[in-house]
């Protein structure tokens, strides 16, 4: 995700300052993270049968992510794209197919538009600091 999107690594406080590929993969703070946006994703997938209950939770991480700053934007989020679809390819071997490709595709566009969606209205709501001049 790094190698691709380098102004991602940016955002990330604690992982900015590691110069090397190995330093990420090594890195317990990053493992902790992506083990976690891994866990949430599940999280999502297992309860598809009941929409309520994915809409809140995915809109609740999107609006959770506005503490991090003004310097995160919700483009942020469509990062983890290529990188979630690799690792279902990978994780499916030989088993994976073309509908399993679509099926994974529409899933993580319909996860992260709605994290976009919640982290954009949650920022609109947030007050600014407004400087008046006279």
């Amino acid at each position: 995700m790094f190698e691709d999107n380098p102004t991602v690594k940016s955002t990330f406080e604690k992982f900015r300052t590691l110069d090397c590929n190995q330093e990420l993969w090594e890195n317990s703070v990053l493992m902790t993270h992506g083990l976690g946006v891994m866990s949430a994703i599940d999280e999502i997938i297992s309860n598809l049968d009941d929409e309520d209950t994915v809409y809140e939770l995915i809109l609740e991480q999107g609006r959770s992510h506005v503490r991090f700053g003004d310097d995160l934007t919700s483009d942020i989020f469509w990062a983890i794209e290529k990188p979630f679809l690799a690792a279902v390819k990978q994780m499916f071997g030989s088993r994976y197919t073309p509908k399993l490709e679509t099926l994974y595709t529409v899933t993580i566009h319909y996860i992260i538009s709605l994290l976009t969606h919640g982290f954009s209205s949650k920022m609109e709501e947030q007050p600014r600091d407004v400087f008046f001049t006279s």
